[in-house]
């Protein structure tokens, strides 16, 4: 059975059809597909889809950022808002706000597409001191000793 093309134009395709060209490796089309149907009718999912590909393709990453955080505050229990900035993080290289990010994915709702994620990226320890922060020389030296005597 054929669509006819008010079907195909309809936001919903669009958004729908966006996900699997992104699925198949087809980053551009997806794009354009989560931009068509964002003019036509903007959605929570659609925007968050929209946001990851505006930084990674077209490199407007501040834009793309407000979109997913935008995403993230519209539908906090969506494992996916979280997995789109995550990935778009990564790709600024900004890892541990990436992993932080499927970390919450995966509190909300694991998937193996964050799990494999997060195999990807490395899940970090904990830090020797929770209360300094990581970047805390006391924190980086002693993990470093910790692991380097096979304690860590």
């Amino acid at each position: 059975m054929a669509m006819d093309k008010d079907q195909r134009n309809s936001p919903e395709w669009l958004c729908s059809r966006g996900k699997e060209l992104l699925k198949s490796g087809d980053r551009l089309r997806a794009l354009n597909m989560f931009e068509k149907s964002y003019e036509l009718a903007p959605n929570t999912e659609c925007r968050s889809y929209l946001g990851m590909l505006t930084g990674i393709e077209r490199g407007l990453i501040k834009k793309g950022i407000d979109l997913c955080r935008t995403a993230i505050e519209e539908d906090p229990n969506n494992p996916i808002h979280y997995l789109n900035l995550g990935k778009l993080l990564y790709m600024v290289e900004r890892k541990s706000e990436a992993v932080d990010l499927l970390v919450k994915a995966r509190t909300i709702a694991p998937s193996e597409e964050v799990d494999s994620w997060i195999r990807n990226l490395g899940q970090r320890k904990r830090p020797v001191f929770p209360f300094l922060t990581r970047r805390n020389p006391l924190n980086r030296y002693t993990g470093l000793m910790l692991k380097r005597f096979g304690l860590r």
